[in-house]
């Protein structure tokens, strides 16, 4: 039964539908189809073409969209391709397969693959054979991964569709409902659900191939159950005949029954149906009814070229022959039955052969990647582990550098203290010297007065050992100390400040350990005013702003 054709209003909704497709931006114009973009007319005008034809457009209102088209393509030469790919589905359609056979393969030999990718393979799904062969897998396999870079979902899903009937046929069930489960969900998400109804089709019969009668039962009366079924003669009918023929579903035996005679056509026309009804006359003891009705199952098969029908018909006819008393007619469609069933299996098991190996073969192929999959997740792991480990080691290595930093400056602020300790050691014994000094000063002075030693005396005695020995002692120790202790600090300062002295250097260092104006002049057996000066000389000399801590600034050169 053919699809009943839009009317006029459904129609004129339908192209105000095109009409919107041209007001899209410029990239998304061919949504849901990926055609070379032109214009916005010649694009609505493509994409009119494309769905029409997959909805099942009234062909004279097709024909008239690609008149348009033909008429705005002259300043485009490379359309002609595109026209004639859609002139041939027309004439498809239209029942002039040899016209479309001609165009087609015109355009398949003239066809510069590079130039137009896209109608390369949009015309390879037309005139590649149908046929179940690791090359045709592979020719497959390539449209879909082409269609999916391109972003077409549509021709993406086409080609799923392609993809699940081969592997059906060669009893990969698993992976044909993959394949039907991506298109189903590819022609959804561009607003084809009506189109994914041959899918859901192919699905149970998956299922049933693979053992699974039941659920693929479920699937055809779930459909049946849909809105736009219900309403649509001719789709239920398709489903309802694909549940009888599958599964030998009485109750869709009995609405096919029912729909043929509403249509007037009667169960004779449908030689399926009346070879099932003979059977149901046979076990009711109609046997003139039986044979009748098996007699006109047998004429239709025969007609519409169905074997399998026609074998099951000469087997009613022997069983109602048999029972009515004719046994040599009985015994001669048997024996004709027999003979039909036997070429049947032999002309089914070249293909029969064909559709295993061509399995085996896919799946090696898959098996192969597979393993290449595998080899690479492999490789992609061993790397991540290695650099994994290179982290690991890496950490290591810093956590050990870290702890060996954090033990050294451990041991420098050790060093430090003890530096610090014996520059302070050496300047309380400066200081003692000095307490020591002034207490053998304070002695003479009071020996002076009391008149047991002279004023000469007393200076002669003082002054050498005060200036010459103890001073000068003490504070050649403690520059000798300091020097240990912070060898470069001479080197630093002195690339800061070319122009130092002996007497700035020496200052500074006195400075740097922390000694305050007051210890810095009895060190050096000067007054303290004479101390701010120098300071102020070598902040000078050291070209430290204002605010600037002279103290820090050496402080921070010694550490």
């Amino acid at each position: 039964m053919k699809l009943t054709r839009p009317d006029t209003l459904l129609h004129a909704l339908f192209m105000a539908a095109l009409i919107m497709f041209s007001c899209c931006s410029h990239e998304d114009r061919l949504t849901p189809f990926r055609w070379e973009a032109y214009t916005p007319q010649i694009d609505s005008l493509t994409i009119a073409l494309d769905t029409g034809l997959y909805l099942g457009e009234d062909p004279d209102s097709l024909a008239m969209i690609l008149a348009r088209l033909d008429s705005l393509a002259a300043p485009y030469p490379r359309l002609k391709g595109r026209l004639d790919f859609f002139r041939s589905a027309i004439f498809e359609v239209t029942e002039k397969e040899d016209e479309a056979e001609t165009i087609l393969r015109r355009l398949y030999n003239t066809l510069d693959s590079a130039s137009d990718p896209y109608l390369y393979n949009r015309l390879r799904i037309r005139v590649d054979p149908d046929e179940v062969s690791i090359s045709a897998y592979n020719r497959i396999l390539a449209r879909r991964e082409f269609f999916r870079k391109r972003g077409d979902k549509f021709m993406t899903a086409a080609a799923d569709i392609d993809l699940g009937n081969l592997l059906k046929s060669c009893r990969d069930v698993d992976g044909a409902w993959q394949a039907y489960s991506e298109a189903d969900s590819l022609l959804r998400s561009v607003g084809f659900p009506q189109i994914a109804l041959p899918i859901a089709i192919n699905r149970a019969h998956a299922l049933q191939i693979k053992g699974d009668s039941a659920e693929g039962k479920k699937i055809l009366h779930d459909l049946l159950k849909e809105k736009h079924i219900q309403d649509n003669l001719s789709l239920r009918y398709i489903i309802l005949k694909n549940l009888f023929t599958s599964t030998g579903d009485t109750i869709a035996a009995g609405e096919l029954i029912k729909i043929q005679n509403e249509e007037g056509d009667g169960v004779e026309s449908d030689p399926g149906l009346a070879a099932y009804l003979s059977e149901k006359e046979y076990d009711n003891k109609n046997y003139a009814e039986a044979l009748r009705l098996a007699r006109a199952a047998l004429n239709q098969a025969r007609l519409d070229g169905d074997k399998d029908v026609e074998a099951v018909s000469m087997q009613r006819l022997a069983d109602a022959f048999n029972v009515l008393g004719r046994p040599d007619s009985a015994y001669h469609y048997l024996a004709t039955q027999v003979t039909l069933t036997d070429s049947i299996e032999l002309a089914h098991e070249p293909d029969e052969i064909k559709a295993t190996e061509t399995g085996r073969l896919i799946a090696m192929r898959k098996m192969e990647h597979e393993l290449a999959e595998g080899r690479k997740t492999l490789w992609i792991v061993s790397i991540l582990f290695v650099i994994f480990l290179c982290i690991i080691v890496t950490a290591a290595v810093v956590a050990w550098r870290i702890h060996s930093l954090r033990l050294e400056r451990a041991k420098a602020s050790v060093e430090r203290e003890k530096a610090h300790r014996r520059l302070m050691a050496t300047l309380i014994l400066v200081e003692e010297k000095d307490a020591l000094l002034n207490s053998l000063s304070r002695d003479l002075r009071d020996l002076e007065q009391k008149g047991e030693i002279s004023a000469g005396t007393k200076g002669h005695i003082v002054t050498p050992i005060k200036t010459h020995i103890v001073q000068k002692a003490g504070r050649d120790t403690f520059l000798e100390t300091f020097s240990e202790l912070h060898p470069d600090f001479t080197e630093r300062l002195k690339e800061k400040a070319p122009e130092l002295t002996d007497t700035d250097l020496r200052l500074a260092k006195y400075i740097a350990i922390g000694l305050d104006n007051k210890q810095i002049a009895s060190t050096l057996g000067i007054r303290p005013e004479s101390v701010k000066q120098a300071r102020w000389r070598l902040r000078s000399k050291l070209h430290l702003q204002s605010g600037a801590s002279l103290e820090d600034y050496l402080t921070s050169i010694v550490n």
